[in-house]
């Protein structure tokens, strides 16, 4: 019985291990896509900040910080890492330390983005000409203490000689909030009215 665990404790540790390896493993018959993913619009939300918040086992703890207002990509990361966008009041970027951030503070200070698409380049098989993605991700709004992102334009380019290809995505939430810390009393009751009505711009 003893040998059947230590055998199966062996199997089991060798599989993980080959997972963890395979993650840089690069097929035969594929190319890379080059992806970037850039937030346009935060300019417009001069009341708010991004933050970046990035963990995985290439990072010590965490790596977090404030998203530049002038789009550019966001980072790449490795496999096996996540990165995740939150969103904050500058009024409280003084009361936070990007070095010390816990779920705590995560929680009391740091609110929730929606509609994030994958960030990270790629591989696909030779038989798809695709070479390059450029993803533009606009802020549509606010539902309760969530910011909503949603895809506003991808241009994809190819290796084959195909022209490239623009596609440009309309807003699928206009009738979203502006953040409810950010409403006045009376604007609130007004709002609330106008809802009652089935009129939802605020």
């Amino acid at each position: 019985m003893p040998k059947i665990k230590l055998f199966a404790m062996t199997a089991i540790l060798a599989l993980c291990l080959l997972n963890f390896a395979s993650a840089d493993l690069i097929f035969p018959d594929t190319h890379p896509v080059e992806r970037c993913v850039k937030l346009m619009n935060l300019n417009e939300y001069s009341n708010i900040s991004l933050i970046v918040y990035i963990e995985g086992p290439t990072i010590k703890g965490f790596e977090a910080y404030k998203l530049d207002t002038n789009p550019h990509c966001l980072p790449q990361i490795y496999k096996f890492a996540t990165l995740t966008l939150y969103w904050i009041e500058n009024e409280n970027l003084g009361s936070i330390n990007f070095q010390g951030l816990t779920p705590e503070i995560i929680s009391k200070y740091l609110h929730p983005v929606s509609g994030m698409v994958g960030h990270n380049s790629y591989y696909i098989e030779d038989s798809n000409p695709l070479k390059k993605e450029d993803i533009e991700l606009s802020i549509a709004g606010y539902s309760e203490k969530t910011l909503v992102l949603y895809k506003s334009k991808q241009v994809s380019e190819y290796n084959d000689g195909t022209p490239a290809k623009t596609e440009v995505f309309d807003n699928p939430n206009h009738r979203l909030n502006e953040p409810p810390s950010n409403l006045g009393f009376f604007r609130s009751i007004w709002c609330f009215i106008k809802k009652i009505f089935k009129s939802y711009e605020c």
